[in-house]
């Protein structure tokens, strides 16, 4: 089992979140880096990186890549800002550049987010073509993540578990497609479980 890493950027900086990710962009967002984020008028579901995940105005958002995941969230009166990281040379290295500091740890485990939608058999008008659709909602979910016919999109993430495996965050790594089956799905609570 790995260790997860939480550490609380310092600075509280109006722009906390992109002097946070430009300061460890090189160490932590080099490759396959990802964002989404909401604020009371918009949502950005899971999607390859782009410039308006350092917008300030979102209330919650998150820039995730394999190496470590960025957010920035309204705590009470104050915007935090932080990181986590299963790796320990990476959590070392910027406890030492003093804009860092470890606020917790966790047990780590591996674990995967199914996410909604699949690709409509026709093209719907005026909705990007790897725009999957949701018939329950009704609504396009594009994640700007191409998906074929017969596949689901799949994000890999780390669950940070305490002493007790109670689990405390969701740190999201990736995003892919995969076939749909190919992923054995089971839910947290059997329905033998007593609670």
């Amino acid at each position: 089992m790995k260790e997860g890493f939480v550490l609380k950027w310092r600075g509280e900086e109006e722009d906390s979140l992109r002097i946070a990710y430009n300061t460890i962009r090189d160490q932590c967002f080099s490759e396959k880096t990802f964002w989404f984020g909401w604020n009371e008028t918009s949502l950005v579901l899971p999607r390859p990186f782009d410039v308006r995940a350092l917008n300030p105005d979102w209330d919650v958002v998150r820039i995730f890549s394999p190496h470590a995941e960025l957010r920035a969230q309204w705590r009470g009166p104050k915007k935090v800002v932080l990181l986590l990281t299963e790796d320990g040379n990476l959590s070392n290295a910027l406890q030492q550049m003093q804009r860092f500091k470890l606020v917790q740890k966790f047990f780590a485990e591996p674990g995967h987010r199914v996410l909604v939608g699949t690709l409509p058999k026709t093209p719907v008008p005026g909705v990007s073509p790897s725009a999957l659709i949701e018939i329950a909602f009704p609504t396009a979910l594009d994640y700007g993540i191409p998906a074929n016919s017969g596949q689901m999109l799949v994000a890999e993430v780390q669950l940070y578990f305490d002493n007790a495996h109670r689990l405390h965050l969701t740190r999201y790594c990736t995003i892919r497609a995969e076939n749909i089956g190919e992923r054995e799905v089971r839910p947290y609570v059997q329905p033998t479980d007593t609670i």
